[in-house]
């Protein structure tokens, strides 16, 4: 079984080698990202690969440096700063990955 911090982790190197499968690989086909009290704004694997797709063009240099990694149960979230040269479009979003056990 895959631990929540391990998918974070290999979230992170995913990202940071700029491999959209490796990204996307652990992301259910029908997944929805939403804030707790709001309406989803990801809807689904080709949203997810079309977000991460612009993340990469538009933020070719951006690291992340962890500040601090949680985890309860099946829950994983990170805490990180994204530093990025110039950006052309919106800054990539804070990091959280929740899994279910």
């Amino acid at each position: 079984m895959t631990t929540p911090i391990a998918l974070v982790d290999a979230h992170e190197r995913a990202y940071e080698a700029k491999d959209l499968d490796a990204l996307l690989a652990p992301l259910s086909d029908d997944l929805v990202c939403a804030p707790l009290l709001g309406d989803p704004w990801l809807t689904g694997k080709p949203a997810a690969r079309s977000m991460y797709a612009d993340n990469v063009r538009d933020w070719p240099r951006s690291n992340t440096e962890p500040q601090a990694t949680k985890a309860l149960a099946s829950v994983a979230v990170r805490r990180a700063r994204t530093r990025a040269a110039v950006p052309t479009r919106n800054s990539p979003k804070p990091l959280a990955i929740y899994t279910e056990g």
